[in-house]
């Protein structure tokens, strides 16, 4: 099952977009910390595409620590 998203509002100038953002795992004080970003270039979802098959497959893991996915 996947983790429900947060919705991140960011603005730099005079534009703005709203940011889904995935959280797996949990903080630990020596555990490891993953942030994986992706985004759409020109016509190209690959990078959105494997963020989502890396969160299909971290969802049902144990982790070790925590992976941010934007």
């Amino acid at each position: 099952m996947l983790p429900r998203p947060n919705i991140v509002h960011v603005e730099f100038g005079e534009q703005a977009a709203d940011l889904i953002h995935y959280r797996l795992g949990a903080d630990g004080e020596n555990d490891w910390r993953v942030l994986i970003m992706a985004g759409v270039h020109g016509r190209e979802h690959g990078g959105i595409q494997t963020a989502y098959e890396l969160l299909q497959r971290l969802a049902g893991v144990t982790l070790r620590g925590r992976v941010d996915i934007l």
